[in-house]
């Protein structure tokens, strides 16, 4: 299987695209859509994202060839923010977030997965016409940059996110589940961030706990914090950001 790597590209994005009015579904709990997310570059086009983590933990997020039965290639695209501005994907085979986080590496910046994700910490979802979409956020450093595929060793440059760019995908729906319905037996819960409250796919049991200690009520909304979110044995840090 041929694979490249997903990178984030060094430099700030000049770039004045706006959000769209028109996105592919975003997933709620209860209601989960899945897609492959798939290069619309010349160079790489019809490879589709892919978590790599249990490969490689220098880089953890790849470009591959489609595979649709593969859980590392399906993505579910969410909101990170109560606007709705801003979007995140969550892998099917390991619940691991995207959200704009990277890591410098030499002339790029490679691309980070979340155990979980951060409410608030996302990208903006813009359509290029054609199909094709750009995602661009702005991480920690005040930087904003772009989803860009592209090889290992090899930098993107200030490139503006166009049609046919490294910086444009597009969207494969692969399926819908609803609920429990249509999802493997084997499937793990999926954590979800939506208005300030934690919430689980499946309509499975789960508890939450402040850092301190103190359960609170599964639900409700929280303020800003860190919080342990136990789902089937399985506890999860989750963190809230400040409104």
């Amino acid at each position: 299987m041929t694979r490249q790597l997903l990178l984030l590209s060094t430099t700030l994005l000049l770039w004045a695209g706006t959000a769209l009015a028109q996105k592919p579904e975003v997933s709620y709990p209860g209601h989960q859509v899945w897609y492959q997310v798939v290069s619309a570059f010349p160079e790489t086009k019809g490879m589709v994202m892919s978590d790599c983590s249990a490969a490689s933990a220098s880089f953890p997020v790849g470009i591959e060839s489609p595979q649709e039965s593969l859980a590392s290639q399906q993505w579910l695209l969410l909101y990170a923010d109560d606007a709705q501005k801003l979007v995140y994907l969550v892998n099917r085979n390991t619940g691991h977030a995207l959200q704009p986080v990277s890591a410098a590496e030499e002339l790029y910046r490679v691309t980070q997965l979340l155990s979980s994700a951060s409410e608030g910490k996302g990208f903006v979802l813009t359509g290029l016409g054609r199909g094709q979409y750009a995602f661009v956020g702005t991480e920690s450093d005040g930087q904003s940059r772009g989803l860009a595929a592209t090889q290992q060793g090899q930098a993107t440059g200030n490139v503006t996110p166009e049609q046919d760019t490294p910086y444009a995908w597009t969207f494969k729906k692969i399926q819908v589940t609803n609920g429990v319905e249509g999802a493997p037996a084997d499937e793990k819960p999926l954590i979800y961030l939506r208005n300030r409250r934690i919430e689980v796919s499946g309509g499975v049991p789960y508890t939450i706990m402040r850092a301190d200690g103190i359960q609170v009520p599964c639900g409700s909304q929280l303020p800003a914090g860190v919080y342990l979110v136990t789902v089937a044995g399985r506890t999860t840090k989750v963190m809230i950001g400040k409104q």
